[in-house]
């Protein structure tokens, strides 16, 4: 057997106030808010530095076929779901 048991991972409550504020930093859930609006208000990327942009790190999940993902921010901790 191969399986490792890993340590659960603890997450941040998630209140209602965040799932229903605009846009905002946090992107709490798919498409930023309840709402589905896909907005940001950050502005470090834009339309002059994001071809500037690199990839900082990768990880091969070891399945073959499309794989998809999404990633959510809160209290500035990147989650993927």
């Amino acid at each position: 057997d191969s399986s490792v048991d890993l340590p659960q991972p603890s997450f941040p409550s998630v209140g209602d106030s965040l799932l229903l504020q605009g846009p905002g930093t946090a992107w709490p859930v798919h498409g930023g808010n309840v709402y589905n609006q896909r907005h940001s208000s950050l502005d470090q990327i834009d339309r002059t530095s994001v071809a500037s942009l690199v990839p900082v790190w990768f990880h091969a999940t070891g399945l073959e076929g499309a794989f998809g993902t999404t990633p959510v921010v809160v209290d500035n901790t990147l989650y993927l779901t």
